[in-house]
């Protein structure tokens, strides 16, 4: 919530958040192996509780589950900050692609996959990273990363 305040506030942006909905079946299948990593989440709960400390445990969580353990989070958090935001029917990357050819968003936040999806009015750059405090945002070019992976360069 804080982010998405932040976002508002300091730089007037207005942010509409995409997240993943249906896994299709070839994904669904391989997440499988989340209900195996839900013991050995379990068994790092129950050490985190005995041992008092729990400075890892957000991002063994993220790692084993990834975001979408924390959707709820981040649909309370939309709700609370009267921020739009919209679950894709399958992965959210199509969709945000879809809503920047669309002219819907000015700009896109997320996976570099994004960048792969070729057309007229292609994404140039996202961001895949901010920085709150020091107010700043990393970003992947189009062009830069198609020029280091062409298939015509030879790397040495």
């Amino acid at each position: 919530m804080k982010i998405i305040k932040h976002f508002k506030q300091t730089w007037n942006i207005t942010l509409l958040v995409v997240l993943d909905g249906l896994m299709p079946k070839f994904v669904s299948d391989r997440q499988l192996n989340v209900l195996q990593k839900s013991l050995k989440i379990w068994d790092m709960l129950q050490q985190t509780q005995e041992q008092g400390s729990n400075e890892n445990l957000f991002m063994q969580l993220l790692d084993t589950y990834g975001a979408r353990c924390f959707l709820n989070e981040v649909v309370n958090a939309c709700v609370e900050t009267q921020t739009e935001y919209f679950i894709a029917p399958y992965h959210s990357t199509p969709q945000l692609v879809h809503f920047f050819r669309e002219k819907m968003v000015h700009c896109v936040a997320g996976s570099l996959m994004t960048l792969l999806y070729e057309s007229e009015d292609h994404i140039n750059q996202v961001i895949v990273d901010f920085d709150l405090e020091g107010a700043y945002f990393s970003f992947v070019d189009r062009e830069d990363l198609m020029t280091v992976f062409s298939p015509n360069k030879q790397h040495k």
